[in-house]
């Protein structure tokens, strides 16, 4: 199904062809646009449901405007607010990506146990498709089960893959370095494109789930890469490049988890970060000592101080 960000991103577009978007704005159920031309404006509202379904709401008096604006979008000046399903083709329009590109993500950043893993996928369009059809989707949608089963439909296709991983034990004394989360992140990311831009040459550049209010990241590729297109966004596993990418992540992690869990003699550690981690923590520390928590949780977080 279309998601509906990307639907929203293409009505700006359009209404952007005939005036100035004013102002725009998330509200609840939908987007809301201010459009203006000359002395005239327009608000127009789009609302969503839990089926993929969308519709537009005109205002009841239309003005020249309003009239321009819904004959840019094919609708009848009666004012179509008719329910529609739209269809998704497994990857956002990105202008500058005509074929082959690349998308990363990362997971474990909120996770009291276990890595931080990044992860970095090129596709073409074709790659793409396929992937939507067997069901690769932004991981936080899918189950742990699925992720994993996954993981190998994505290995063998996609164009290139790189997935990185940085253990508890490595990740605490990075970050002592760095004491800054963000870098350790935009690190793994930076590495992670560069080494599938090593086995896929051509990619046209990389789209970056954001996660840093800045260009740091996007200015550092665009140094090392000069000839390829960066961009971040948040949400940005609408791109099927990107879903891929966050799947990979997400699976390298839940791996990770298993063989610490192991190692620690538990039969599961829990994911997130709050009084159910801290708990599991303290019987690990009970049993081996608070000196081997390095090897298993994230020192650096509040939890680890209520030990």
């Amino acid at each position: 199904m279309i998601i509906f960000k990307e639907y929203v991103d293409d009505l700006r577009i359009k209404f952007q062809r005939i005036a100035k978007v004013i102002n725009e704005k998330e509200i609840q159920y939908g987007y809301q646009f201010v459009c203006g031309r000359d002395n005239e404006e327009v608000t127009v509202s789009v609302y969503y449901n839990k089926k993929h379904q969308f519709r537009i709401v005109w205002p009841q008096n239309k003005n020249s405007l309003c009239l321009d604006l819904m004959a840019e979008l094919g609708v009848k000046a009666d004012g179509d607010t008719k329910i529609r399903t739209l269809t998704f083709d497994g990857f956002d329009k990105l202008d500058d990506f005509q074929n082959v590109w690349a998308g990363s993500d990362e997971s474990g950043k909120g996770d009291f146990f276990g890595p931080l893993v990044v992860a970095a996928v090129v596709v073409n369009k074709d790659k793409a498709r396929y992937l939507q059809q067997a069901g690769v989707k932004d991981c936080k949608e899918l189950t742990d089960a699925k992720t994993l089963e996954l993981e190998q439909v994505i290995f063998d296709n996609v164009l290139a893959y790189s997935v990185l991983e940085l253990l508890p034990e490595v990740y605490n004394k990075r970050y002592a370095e760095e004491k800054n989360l963000n870098v350790l992140n935009a690190k793994g990311h930076f590495n992670a494109i560069k080494n599938v831009f090593m086995k896929v040459p051509e990619a046209e550049g990389a789209l970056i789930d954001q996660f840093l209010k800045n260009d740091f990241l996007i200015n550092n590729l665009q140094k090392t890469f000069p000839d390829k297109k960066f961009y971040q966004r948040p949400r940005a596993e609408n791109n099927m490049a990107v879903a891929a990418a966050s799947v990979l992540a997400r699976a390298r992690f839940l791996h990770s988890m298993q063989d610490l869990a192991k190692l620690a003699g538990v039969i599961e550690l829990p994911k997130g970060s709050g009084v159910a981690q801290a708990n599991v923590a303290k019987q690990i520390a009970e049993k081996f000592g608070k000196d081997i928590l390095h090897k298993f949780v994230k020192t650096h977080f509040v939890t680890y101080k209520e030990i």
